[in-house]
Parts: C-alpha cells; sequence; structure tokens
C-alpha cells in the first residue's frame, strides 16, 4: 500500500515538473523573440539615424530643428532597444538554467517513479508468491494427512 501511495505521489511530482518545464519553454521562448526584436528595432534606429545624417542640410532652421528632434528621438529609441535588448539576454541565460534545473529535476523524478512502481511490482509478487506457498503448504498438509504421514 505504501509503495502504490509512493507511486502515485511520483505519477503526480512527474505531471508538474512537466507543466513547469513546459513553461520554461515557453518563458525561454519569449525571451529570445523579445531578444530579436529589440535587436531588429535597435538595428533598424541606427539605419535611420545614419539616413538622416546623410540628408542634405535644409536651408530654413525649422527643418534642421525638425531633422535633429527625428535624430534624437531615433537616438532615445535605439538606446532603449540596446536597453531591451540587454535584458532580454540576462532573462535568456535565467530562462535556460531554469529550463536546466526542471529538465534534471524531471529525469530524477521519473527514476524515482520507475523505481516505486518496480517496488510496487515486487511487493505484489511476494504477495502472490506468499499466497501461493499458504495454498501449497495447505494442499501439502492435506496430502500429508491422508496418506498418514507426519509432518
Amino acid at each position: 500500500m505504501r509503495e502504490q501511495r509512493r507511486a502515485r505521489l511520483a505519477e503526480r511530482q512527474i505531471l508538474l515538473a512537466r507543466i513547469d518545464r513546459r513553461d520554461a519553454m515557453g518563458a525561454l521562448a519569449g525571451a529570445i523573440d523579445e531578444e530579436t526584436k529589440s535587436a531588429a528595432l535597435a538595428e533598424r534606429s541606427r539605419l535611420l539615424i545614419a539616413g538622416y545624417g546623410n540628408m542634405q542640410s535644409p536651408a530654413d532652421g525649422q527643418s534642421l530643428r525638425d531633422i535633429k528632434a527625428m535624430t534624437a528621438g531615433l537616438a532615445h529609441l535605439e538606446g532603449e532597444a540596446d536597453k531591451a535588448r540587454d535584458m532580454a539576454v540576462d532573462l535568456i541565460g535565467e530562462h535556460s538554467s531554469r529550463l536546466a534545473m526542471t529538465e534534471t529535476r524531471l529525469k530524477l523524478l521519473e527514476q524515482h517513479a520507475r523505481n516505486a512502481r518496480r517496488a510496487v511490482s515486487v511487493n505484489k509478487q511476494t504477495k502472490e508468491l506468499s499466497e501461493y506457498e499458504r495454498v501449497a503448504r495447505k494442499l501439502l498438509g492435506r496430502d500429508q494427512a491422508r496418506s498418514g504421514t507426519p509432518t
């Protein structure tokens, strides 16, 4: 009975570990996606800044101020995208570690579950053998009683 409880508990723990692994994989995929998007945004911002820098200087002051404001906004956006990319890279490391720990835990739990199932099987076989022994003794006792031989 105790072995069966252990086996059921191990199966529940495996189920929870698989859910945790799925969550860790999703978080890692999200961090990788965020890193890719942020890097692309930063690169696009750099290209736009370079494009505005290569433009011919406008004749009036207002146009020059507008171009400088746009360039400053793009530079700020590039900086924010770079920060987001750096944060995403850090998250990738954290989520990779979490996924590795989850995988290790899942393997250990699967081993414990195999051991628990094996214990249930051994316990069942032992009970069956003891039942067979009891029946064999009973039958042997009857046979000896019939033949008149002492046991």
